[in-house]
């Protein structure tokens, strides 16, 4: 997979579809050409206390690149889990996720895997909180 530079933005969304909260990270340069693996390790603190967060809320992590002819940011890929699977593995070590195709769907809908044979995922740990 090809990456530009590239900026994650975690969403926080309760099962209603209001989001809680919506953290981007600055970008981050990518190795020129293809990669199989990209590192990104970067920690992302959610303003909104979880506590005060249905447990059923969804964890949308979305990968975006700047697309200069655009001259915007558009996502490249997104993962999604819920708040109950991390608290499950927090302190655990990590958790792979699925990645899939964009555009990033709110409504719990997966849609298409970024490819049938599930190379490509993110790797989430938490530490004794999610996030």
């Amino acid at each position: 997979m090809k990456l530009g530079d590239v900026s994650v933005k975690v969403t926080v969304q309760d099962p209603s579809g209001k989001q809680f909260d919506v953290q981007t990270t600055q970008p981050l340069p990518a190795p020129s050409g293809a990669v199989d693996t990209f590192n990104l390790k970067r920690t992302v603190n959610l303003k909104q206390p979880l506590e005060d967060v249905s447990p059923e809320s969804s964890v949308i992590i979305e990968f975006k690149h700047y697309k200069q002819s655009e001259q915007k940011l558009s996502v490249r890929c997104w993962a999604l889990t819920d708040l109950n699977r991390l608290y499950q593995s927090s302190g655990k070590g990590s958790m792979d996720l699925p990645l899939f195709k964009k555009p990033t769907s709110f409504d719990g809908n997966p849609g298409s895997a970024l490819n049938k044979g599930g190379a490509f995922k993110v790797r989430v740990t938490t530490g004794n909180t999610p996030f």
